[in-house]
């Protein structure tokens, strides 16, 4: 007899959890993996007796509602200034840079972002989605009755998102205490402004692409990437918000915008994919909040295709990014697909089919894609490098044939390889030929699903349930404050805690006695030869 898994969490958490009133704020994103996250741990949090509401952009409402239809929480909406459309055009025109190429490195992204903010676009307010941001966060703190309206339902807590930094202001002006959810790999750029260390030797910096096995140039290339990526988030993501949180006499006296955060939750951080490191106590990891036991597949006519192949199924999952890409690719991979000997389920959201389409493949707008991962007969997935997606991967065993192309996906993809349940394909020289090859080698050698396995088995066998371990961390924070959770880094100078007043009483000592043995020896001499 099947059990609903949502019964199950409703058991666990009613013998752990008070009730408390909760305030999500993923800033302004319309959809995507953050908001995913969010909206997964909110209706968890909801459906297990906290009160819990999504503040949001109204133009995303009407969208979000038919998107979560069963969801258990609230929305509180914020009157701004631009629509929807908007918004998706810079989107869209990232992605498309993305599937381009443009952003295939730390230095490319920065370039693409870069230019946007030289760019004048008359038809929209904005270029690039960090002035979205920036905005939606000017437009939340000048709402006097917004802020009234929430002031009045009496929150014991706020949840933010690390990558959308308004929230450490927010919190302030609400005078709320708060967590950050973190849903992309730990970032050194980021947690180092909690005071964690990150010895550049072994701990990878975003966007790197590198693993912590490091050649003597790849530890020269993460010691400069640790130094200069969290200088780039500072003057790009960071300091706008701190602009604002001046222009509200917020954050007074403080360069650290993250000096509040009470607890850090790593969403995506289960040792089964990421590699060891060092962390402090208000860091807390779980393992991917997405990644779940499969349902069963109530779509028929989906189940049949996929029972009914022989040799197993590939599926295909690139996000939005891969449809607005170039005819020639998607012919690439259409070709690629036909001549393989599975079936294929193709995430694809094109109103045009490609024309070398062949008859194994099944187009869908839609997939569901933990459920399908969860199937026996799927082999592999193809996959653009999501976080999410990723650990879904790893929960369900499934071997990944990788094809990142931006942010985090890099790296997320370059962790896979490392354990050995992955190949990597670059999209800017990718061929039909070669990604036919990679897909038939991730298939047909056993290896890779052996390490996908076992991998697999060291991410189920966790004590806790991502959503069970973060609730009971958020009511031990609303209970007790998280001062106690605080490194004694956080209350250090920069000259404190690099040691550098320490190392240079260290060396001023060190040159006392040099002198004081240069001069007894000296005497010595003097009195041997006199």
């Amino acid at each position: 007899m099947m059990i609903d898994f949502r019964f199950f969490l409703v058991m666990i958490f009613s013998q752990i959890v008070a009730s408390s009133k909760i305030l999500f704020y993923v800033g302004c994103l319309p959809m995507g993996s953050h908001v995913r996250v969010a909206n997964f741990w909110a209706n968890s949090l909801s459906t297990c007796g906290h009160d819990v509401y999504s503040l949001i952009p109204d133009v995303y409402y009407e969208r979000r509602v038919q998107t979560d239809k069963n969801k258990a929480f609230s929305y509180l909406t914020i009157p701004v200034n631009y629509t929807a459309e908007e918004v998706n055009e810079v989107i869209n025109s990232f992605l498309e840079k993305s599937a381009n190429g443009e952003t295939s490195s730390f230095f490319a992204t920065v370039n693409t972002i870069l230019s946007t903010f030289a760019q004048n676009n008359e038809s929209n307010k904005f270029t690039n989605a960090l002035q979205v941001s920036t905005i939606t966060c000017d437009i939340v703190l000048k709402d006097a009755e917004l802020l009234k309206r929430i002031q009045k339902e009496n929150f014991d807590l706020l949840v933010g998102d690390s990558m959308l930094p308004c929230h450490h202001v927010l919190a302030e002006r609400l005078h709320l205490p708060y967590v950050t959810m973190d849903t992309p790999p730990i970032l050194p750029s980021l947690v180092s402004k909690l005071h964690v260390p990150s010895n550049p030797a072994y701990v990878p910096e975003g966007y790197s692409h590198l693993t912590d096995k490091m050649s003597f140039f790849e530890r020269v290339k993460n010691s400069f990437l640790i130094q200069f990526v969290p200088f780039i988030f500072d003057i790009i993501v960071h300091q706008p918000i701190q602009n604002i949180a001046e222009k509200y006499s917020l954050n007074n006296n403080k360069k650290n915008l993250f000096s509040n955060v009470g607890i850090w939750f790593g969403v995506n951080c289960h040792p089964a994919l990421e590699f060891p490191r060092p962390i402090t106590n208000n860091i807390v990891c779980t393992r991917g909040m997405l990644s779940t036991p499969a349902n069963p597949i109530l779509d028929n006519e989906l189940l049949s295709f996929i029972e009914s192949a022989e040799r197993g199924v590939i599926l295909i999952s690139m996000g939005s990014t891969i449809n607005i890409s170039s005819n020639v690719l998607l012919e690439s991979f259409a070709s690629a697909f036909a001549r393989l000997p599975y079936k294929v389920i193709w995430r694809y959201t094109s109103n045009v089919s490609p024309p070398s389409l062949g008859n194994n493949t099944k187009l869908m707008s839609w997939i569901p894609q933990n459920d399908l991962l969860g199937h026996p007969n799927v082999k592999a997935m193809m996959y653009h490098g999501g976080i999410n997606g990723v650990y879904q991967a790893v929960y369900h065993g499934t071997p990944v044939i990788g094809i990142p192309m931006y942010q985090d996906q890099h790296d997320n993809i370059a962790r896979l390889v490392a354990h050995g349940m992955a190949e990597v394909i670059d999209i800017n020289t990718l061929t039909s030929e070669s990604l036919y090859q990679t897909i038939m080698k991730v298939v047909s050698n056993k290896r890779y699903g052996d390490i996908a396995s076992l991998r697999s088995k060291i991410m189920r066998d966790t004590v806790h349930i991502p959503q069970v371990e973060t609730a009971k961390w958020m009511e031990h924070m609303i209970k007790f404050g998280s001062d106690h959770l605080q490194s004694g880094a956080k209350s250090l100078t920069f000259i404190e805690y690099y040691l550098i007043d320490s190392i240079a009483i260290l060396m001023l000592l060190c040159l006392v006695i040099l002198m004081c043995l240069y001069r007894g020896v000296k005497l010595l001499v003097r009195k041997i030869y006199t």
